[in-house]
């Protein structure tokens, strides 16, 4: 027997684990957008569920408070966190580090 019989089914494996890892992230990729465009039309037609958010200097700062609440009432930190990194980013702040970003 040669060396390389010895290597075809670990070039194999690796070909099948790629191309399963890229078909995947496709699917991700596309799930990712629809969830991000979901989210920036929720956090758009907030202002619609917060009757007392006039249209005011401070109502982003209402609009954060009410959705902080409703956040920590959901109790999904991670989930949280993708919110309020997206209405930071339409509010055209920094967003807060996730954890992620800090071990980097």
């Amino acid at each position: 027997m040669h060396e390389s019989d010895y290597d075809q089914p670990s070039v194999t494996t690796a070909f099948r684990h790629e191309r399963s890892v890229r078909r995947a992230l496709s699917v991700l990729d596309i799930k990712h957008q629809r969830l991000q465009e979901d989210i920036e039309q929720f956090l758009h037609h907030l202002i619609l569920l917060v009757p007392t958010a006039e249209s005011t200097e401070t109502t982003p700062m209402v609009l954060k408070t009410v959705l902080e609440d409703a956040l920590k009432r959901l109790g999904d930190p991670a989930f949280a966190a993708l919110i309020l990194h997206t209405f930071a980013k339409q509010q055209g702040r920094q967003p807060p580090e996730t954890p992620q970003q800090r071990v980097s």
